[in-house]
């Protein structure tokens, strides 16, 4: 029978991995293969010896949460320096950019 220490364990550890393949899938400049986190289903509550292994997902998916904003708004930037701004064509082309 697996205990509730290595059920967190195993899990947390799975999204640590996750994270890290988010992290490469963003370096490549691919936004789109960052895959959605949810947290477990099924899982009892969290045992205390894996509060630390917590806090470390926690902060590493603040990081990556702020790395992802900070390239979505770069490529923002871009596109409305790079697009015609007087042209319908310019605006929907910026839209595009921004979803």
């Amino acid at each position: 029978m697996t205990t509730a220490p290595d059920r967190w364990t195993a899990a947390l550890t799975q999204m640590l991995a996750e994270l890290d393949e988010a992290r490469r899938a963003l370096a490549d400049g691919d936004v789109s293969r960052v895959p959605t986190f949810a947290v477990p289903a099924g899982l009892p509550p969290l045992p205390p010896e894996c509060a630390d292994l917590a806090h470390q997902v926690a902060r590493e998916l603040r990081s990556l949460e702020s790395e992802i904003a900070g390239e979505l708004a770069s490529r923002s930037t871009v596109a409305r320096r790079t697009t015609p701004q007087g042209s319908a064509a310019g605006r929907s082309r910026r839209f595009e950019a921004i979803a």
